[in-house]
């Protein structure tokens, strides 16, 4: 019986190593190592997009959350060698369930910068989810991209965490609560501990002045919803660096005055509103802005007319672009486009809706809801 034991371990042993040196033949795993690291790279980013946009969840079911890595080192043992010594496969980490995965990537990421997305499903205990949250904000120093998902409830144990340490390497954020933010939850001041210096990125749909707006001065982007005009203003001061900034839905009631000075945003590159006409008009009367920025409007039925919108627009000194060609789009549902363009080329796409175009400087589009598109035919 002892001999026909090692005869069996003799033979799989055989049969292992014919296998893997069969598979060392294949053209795949003549790969160099380090092509082999950008082949997962790409796997690693290609899930992160999937888990970003929520269109992986109902595929990858029960193993939502796992790494995303962790299928290659499951193929052969030298890719599982490739995998584990590359400790940025590793950094992408989703707590959207309670995963007992979470040590295992703070180890095998070692030291490298992490990619953090916290999102807590209905079906979810949010204590259960909390606690796999704080274990994550133990390695603050290390996050480099954070995205925050949470309920109007939770947000001062949230503030709690995010104040608890610096984040040294924080590059973006961004931050969403579900619904209006408590007006009596207190914000730990300051958030991160006033040090997050390499912040330059900012998505936010609840800010108010309980935010330490000083810790933003290094923003190059800002989108931003929910907020009033008193302290979107009051925020804005504190971003001279700003070039992109973007604001979407409406502006909300405020016992706080507005300054009658604009605030100038000097680096400003490209803004886009897309709101009501009140809203879009309210906020060009209050910014002071280069003559050359790209503009980009999506707005509703309002009662301004485009004469009051056009009069507070940039005028101010220097020599604006030169608008050479127009364009004008009717899209069903109520919607129609116009766009100006530096350039005098006429080879446009008549159905792309498209101001990131370099040549396009002004780009708005019209929504009317449907009752009033009955009154008008």
């Amino acid at each position: 019986m002892m001999h026909t034991d090692e005869d069996s371990t003799a033979l799989a042993e055989s049969m292992r190593v014919l296998r893997s040196r069969s598979n060392g033949r294949i053209p795949i795993s003549r790969l160099p190592d380090d092509i082999l690291f950008m082949v997962f790279e790409l796997l690693v980013e290609e899930k992160r997009l999937e888990e970003y946009t929520g269109c992986d969840y109902v595929r990858r079911g029960a193993n939502f959350g796992l790494p995303a890595c962790l299928e290659v080192t499951h193929v052969c043992r030298h890719w599982r060698n490739v995998a584990l010594e590359r400790p940025t496969l590793w950094t992408c980490i989703n707590v959207s369930s309670t995963s007992p995965w979470l040590d295992v990537m703070f180890e095998r990421s070692q030291k490298a910068p992490l990619i953090v997305t916290f999102k807590r499903p209905i079906t979810v205990p949010c204590s259960s989810l909390m606690d796999c949250f704080e274990k994550v904000l133990l390695h603050l120093p290390r996050i480099k991209h954070l995205e925050l998902n949470t309920y109007p409830h939770e947000i001062g144990r949230v503030m709690d965490l995010l104040s608890s340490q610096p984040a040294s390497l924080l590059e973006r954020l961004k931050f969403n609560a579900y619904g209006r933010f408590p007006p009596t939850v207190p914000i730990s001041n300051p958030i991160f501990q006033a040090q997050v210096p390499l912040l330059r990125h900012l998505e936010i749909n609840q800010y108010d002045r309980r935010w330490p707006s000083y810790i933003f001065g290094g923003l190059r982007t800002l989108c931003v919803r929910g907020t009033s005009l008193p302290d979107l203003l009051s925020a804005l001061r504190y971003m001279p660096a700003l070039e992109q900034f973007m604001f979407q839905g409406d502006l909300l009631e405020s016992d706080q005055p507005v300054l009658f000075d604009k605030v100038p945003l000097t680096q400003l590159k490209s803004i886009a509103i897309q709101a009501m006409f009140e809203t879009a008009v309210s906020l060009f009367t209050h910014l002071a802005l280069p003559v050359d920025v790209k503009i980009a409007l999506t707005l509703l039925s309002g009662l301004p007319t485009l004469a009051d919108l056009f009069s507070v627009m940039p005028v101010d000194k220097g020599s604006p672009p030169v608008l050479r060609s127009m364009r004008a789009i009717r899209f069903p549902r109520g919607t129609m486009s116009v766009q100006f363009s530096t350039s005098a080329a006429t080879n446009w796409n008549s159905y792309s809706w498209n101001p990131q175009d370099d040549d396009i400087q002004l780009s708005i589009e019209f929504t009317w809801p449907d009752i009033l598109l009955h009154k008008f035919r």
